[in-house]
């Protein structure tokens, strides 16, 4: 008799136990920080003109050799032009956007091609 009664009792007990730690875990997960990742631009020199890489937590992302949008595999003329464009592009990386430019875009930089 004793033991009809235990067994609904420990169910009881179990799933309250149960809901308990489903219930602190979450409240302890939805208040972890974001952490955000570590994403860096770097110009270099080739040998045929600028370019720019852009690191995302200590691994290469974007190797940009040459100037985006334009046709055939023209480099940038100037460190200056490839940290303007790396610089745009490291901003849509770092707020989750597609990294992608523009003829516009490289127009307002004032980047010749």
């Amino acid at each position: 008799m004793i033991r009809k009664f235990l067994i609904p009792i420990f169910a009881v007990l179990l799933i309250g136990a149960l809901s308990l730690l489903y219930k602190n875990y979450y409240s302890h997960k939805k208040n972890l920080p974001v952490i955000k990742e570590n994403v860096i631009l770097e110009t270099y020199r080739s040998e045929i003109g600028w370019g720019y890489k852009i690191f995302k937590n200590g691994r290469v992302y974007i190797n940009q050799q040459y100037i985006p949008v334009i046709r055939g595999k023209t480099p940038f003329a100037t460190k200056e032009e490839a940290k303007k464009v790396g610089e745009v592009v490291l901003e849509k990386v770092k707020n989750s956007e597609a990294p992608y430019i523009t003829e516009q875009v490289l127009d307002s930089l004032k980047v010749g091609y």
